[in-house]
């Protein structure tokens, strides 16, 4: 399988690669985790699917001149637009597109690891007493599970999963888990605060506590 080597304990190691083609892109099934793949025909191109099964094609890359050393070009990615709606071919073309046009200004990727270091080095550290408590349940609870993705892409669903993995058996640990969602609020507050446009709304914001035995967190997305 494709995700042989990528799958570990849950989390993906590195980000798996596929030709893409209609029937390909039809044929990927959800993960209970977010899975991005990238097209080996179509530099730049992506497709993201997620564990309810939506899938969105995006275009991943850098400003500035390719001569340029790769730290001075900021990492760009753009939502092209919902799969199948739109097509593999229009996807293709939009990505041709936008090589053609000169760099638009865009948001940079920040990915969730970013903001954690800017919220314990700008915050915690600075104004709590307690803050090696968040780093605690930070490196144990967040950076295993979400240091590589855009804070963006982290939702009420996904901090929803993380809190009834942690509640649940074989862990037990309903108490735990209230501290990580606490430590959540907290840390996409800061981002808010910050400015990050990429972050639409505070995940752990209408989360309920999770409940061990199955009783399973509720969680609301969009406008509820």
């Amino acid at each position: 399988s494709i995700l042989t080597a990528s799958l570990s304990c849950g989390i993906f190691t590195r980000m798996p690669v596929l030709a893409f083609t209609e029937r390909a892109l039809q044929s990927l099934k959800p993960l209970p985790l977010t899975v991005e793949y990238y097209d080996t025909k179509t530099s730049g191109l992506t497709l993201r699917v997620l564990p309810t099964g939506k899938k969105t094609f995006y275009v991943v890359y850098r400003t500035g001149a390719p001569s340029q050393p790769a730290a001075e070009r900021r990492l760009v990615r753009l939502k092209l637009g919902r799969y199948p709606e739109l097509d593999l071919a229009a996807a293709r073309e939009q990505v041709r597109t936008r090589r053609l046009e000169p760099d638009v200004e865009a948001a940079p990727v920040v990915l969730f690891k970013d903001l954690a270091t800017d919220y314990i080095e700008r915050h915690c550290k600075l104004k709590k007493k307690s803050w090696k408590q968040d780093v605690y349940w930070i490196d144990r609870e967040l950076r295993p599970h979400w240091d590589a993705r855009p804070v963006g892409d982290i939702k009420r669903r996904d901090v929803a999963q993380l809190l009834n993995r942690i509640a649940d058996p074989p862990r037990n640990a309903p108490a735990s888990s209230d501290h990580v969602r606490a430590v959540v609020s907290r840390l996409f507050r800061f981002g808010i605060s910050q400015g990050i446009e990429q972050i639409e709304y505070n995940p752990a914001t209408g989360i309920e506590r999770a409940k061990p035995a199955g009783k399973r967190v509720r969680y609301m997305d969009g406008a509820e």
